[in-house]
């Protein structure tokens, strides 16, 4: 059975490694395969902290059963005026998976669903997670996409990210600590009495079309949309925290 997951890590690089690198040695500790279509940035980060776990990619035991593409080089392949030609995502993509597919359960991560959003093609990011989902079908994997998106900024809020939120069925928190912070700034900013009555108040309106989220995702998203006059203070004090 297939899974369809998202990460959020803004300009957290060494976040996204450490979700990214644990998905993948997950996968390739109990002797099955992983695909990466990632920045050749990211990707210089996940192959280093793969071969500080004895998983060194190039190595004769891995090297068969972990691909890795260029996101921006698979993007040009695939785009034909400006969208993605199903066609040319199955050769390029889905080709991949299913060679792997035949032999092992697969993980796999992708960026290019976010450079296409942080670039303004939000309707072709939108086609191609829907040709994810469809490949997903075919190939039982467990996919995880990735968006540069900061959970403590302004663009986390659901008018931005309802369209990532129900087309995936969980989102990875890569932010350690972030609920304690988020607390702290909740409590110190509306008091305790308030910030009780709002834990409740967030459960009861959570969306059932969107993934499953952690509860500091869920407060953020909620004080945004509904307590927007005090959400930029809570966030504020809550990054004090954090980076404390």
């Amino acid at each position: 059975m297939s899974e369809h997951d998202v990460v959020l890590y803004g300009n957290d690089s060494e976040a996204l490694t450490r979700c990214v690198v644990a998905f993948i040695a997950s996968s390739l500790q109990e002797g099955n395969a992983a695909v990466v279509i990632a920045t050749a940035e990211h990707e210089r980060a996940f192959r280093s902290a793969l071969a500080g776990l004895a998983l060194d990619p190039s190595s004769r035991e891995v090297q068969d059963r972990l691909v890795f593409l260029n996101a921006a080089d698979t993007l040009r392949r695939m785009g034909v005026n400006g969208h993605v030609e199903p066609a040319l995502f199955s050769r390029f993509v889905g080709s991949v998976l299913k060679k792997l597919g035949a032999r092992y359960t697969v993980h796999a991560y992708g960026e290019m669903v976010g450079i296409l959003r942080a670039a303004g093609r939000t309707e072709t990011a939108d086609q191609l997670e829907r040709l994810w989902s469809e490949l997903l079908l075919e190939v039982p994997a467990h996919l995880l996409c990735g968006y540069p998106i900061d959970v403590l900024g302004s663009e986390f809020h659901p008018a931005e990210v309802d369209g990532i939120l129900t087309s995936h069925a969980k989102l990875l928190s890569v932010l350690p600590n972030l609920e304690s912070s988020l607390s702290a700034g909740v409590e110190s900013t509306l008091g305790l009495q308030r910030a009780a009555a709002i834990r409740g108040m967030i459960e009861a309106h959570r969306r059932p079309r969107w993934a499953a989220l952690p509860e500091p995702e869920a407060t953020l998203l909620w004080l945004r949309e509904r307590l927007p006059e005090h959400a930029d203070e809570i966030v504020a004090r809550a990054k004090e925290r954090y980076q404390q």
